[in-house]
């Protein structure tokens, strides 16, 4: 409620903030945490917390991207991270149900792709073996070990970091200008601020929006199941995870592009596959979460951009946010404390975008073209009345166009249709019941409450009665 300073400033008091907040002050800093909300709650809170240097087929496309130099330090920066989680919760002793296992990536088909990928592991020196034997429903046509992974429960980790911290929650970063971040309720001065809140808050520098997208993923729980001891990933694109939790397995997949969904999706999708692969299980828990995907699939850590002295960002972990958390907090400490990581190269924000990466900024680029013109010139035929009970949609309404929902006891619920992060036009979310953006991924609640970023503004709402 007053403006303070000190020597860091850490955004986001997810993961990765509460990581390198709590690295930068065993490193002697004082340091501030701030929050928008309630620490852990983000993406922390909806992940299925995997801490794996398998990330799906990574390995041999950065070979032939980047180089083998640039590969092996992104390997051996994962490799680190799962050993780091490893030696903080024995030596602060944390009850996190962590527990290490093997970690598999498999093919149903094909085991082209699967092959190739072992062997780029290989090349790196990451520990991997072939095999065809699996605890999966299904059979498979190869799959690749990577041996002494782990797995965990992150909230567990973070709420035993948060004590020893000086944190700010319910405070909204606003800005960052001349060594300050400007919040709702005061400033806070800082010589290193670190950016931490998944997707960056402000459009310049680093112009992150035009470089990445964010995407939805969903997870079910299950119990009743034939038991799991290791990590499964799918080597196809929209495949299924597998975890185990407790007695439980955790399924994830139903990936799609925020605001591009595809039916059948999402939990339906999921849902189907565990009744075809474990009859008569029961689904105990759902929940979702939201990825930022960088167009070289590389993510973004470091220096915020040239000539900003002092201002770090880390996002753009994909779908790998567990293990690159802890990667990420490694590298900010290292380059805020004045020593150098063997590892920060490969993920320097301020890196110049290779040709295996020009395909996802045209196709980025592209979609949000397309959906600002949206925005400007289409006119919806649909009206009011055309809107089923706990649904909604774009209508046309008093001669303009607007964003409704309507609830089951026929309230309707009108936003705005325009994104207030850059003006793209929203897509109705039938399974979230919100307002999402196929742009850059914000996200709000049908009645306008801003739910995900960049967006920092909510919508405004008006409630019809029928």
């Amino acid at each position: 409620e007053k403006s303070l300073s000190c020597e860091a400033v850490v955004g986001g008091a997810g993961l990765t903030g509460g990581l390198t907040a709590w690295m930068l002050q065993e490193q002697g800093l004082d340091v501030v945490l701030l929050e928008s909300g309630v620490p852990g709650q983000g993406a922390t809170a909806h992940t299925t917390a995997k801490i794996t240097a398998q990330h799906g087929l990574c390995y041999a496309s950065l070979i032939s991207s980047r180089g083998m130099h640039a590969a092996r330090q992104y390997a051996q920066a994962n490799l680190a991270a799962v050993e780091a989680y490893a030696d903080l919760v024995r030596r602060l002793g944390i009850d996190c149900d962590f527990r290490r296992t093997d970690s598999f990536l498999y093919a149903r088909a094909s085991q082209a792709a699967v092959l190739s990928e072992l062997k780029a592991a290989a090349s790196l020196g990451i520990p991997a073996e072939l095999t065809r034997d699996t605890e999966l429903p299904f059979p498979v046509a190869a799959a690749v070990r990577f041996p002494n992974q782990a797995c965990f429960h992150p909230l567990k980790f973070l709420q035993a970091l948060l004590p020893h911290l000086r944190i700010f929650a319910h405070t909204t970063a606003q800005a960052v200008k001349d060594g300050c971040v400007q919040t709702d309720c005061g400033t806070v001065r800082a010589k290193h601020i670190v950016i931490a809140t998944r997707f960056p808050f402000f459009l310049t520098p680093g112009l992150f929006f035009a470089r990445m997208h964010q995407e939805r993923s969903y997870a079910i729980s299950l119990s009743g199941t034939a038991p799991l001891s290791c990590m499964y990933v799918d080597a196809e694109e929209h495949g299924v995870t597998f975890r185990p939790w407790q007695d439980q397995i955790v399924l994830g997949g139903g990936g799609h592009r925020t605001g591009r969904q595809a039916w059948p999706g999402g939990y339906e999708a999921l849902e189907l596959d565990a009744q075809r692969w474990y009859p008569g299980c029961e689904i105990t828990a759902r929940w979702s979460t939201q990825d930022c995907m960088p167009a070289d699939q590389v993510p973004y850590i470091g220096s915020y951009s040239q000539g900003t002295g002092g201002l770090y960002v880390a996002t753009g972990f994909q779908k790998w946010g567990m293990t690159t958390a802890m990667a990420a907090a490694q590298i900010l400490t290292d380059l805020i404390c004045g020593r150098s990581n063997d590892n920060a190269e490969v993920f320097s924000p301020h890196r110049l975008p290779l040709p295996t990466g020009l395909g996802g900024l045209f196709l980025d680029g592209g979609i949000s073209a397309g959906n600002l013109f949206s925005q400007a010139f289409y006119i919806p035929h649909a009206q009011l009345r055309d809107i089923k009970p706990g649904h909604g949609g774009v209508v046309l309404w008093n001669d303009q166009k607007v964003g409704a929902y309507r609830s089951e006891d026929n309230r309707y619920y009108l936003v705005s249709t325009r994104c207030p992060h850059l003006g793209c036009q929203l897509a109705w979310n039938q399974e979230e019941l919100s307002w999402d953006c196929p742009c850059h991924g914000s996200r709000f609640s049908y009645d306008g409450k801003r739910i995900d970023s960049p967006a920092s503004k909510a919508l405004s709402c008006k409630l019809l009665k029928k």
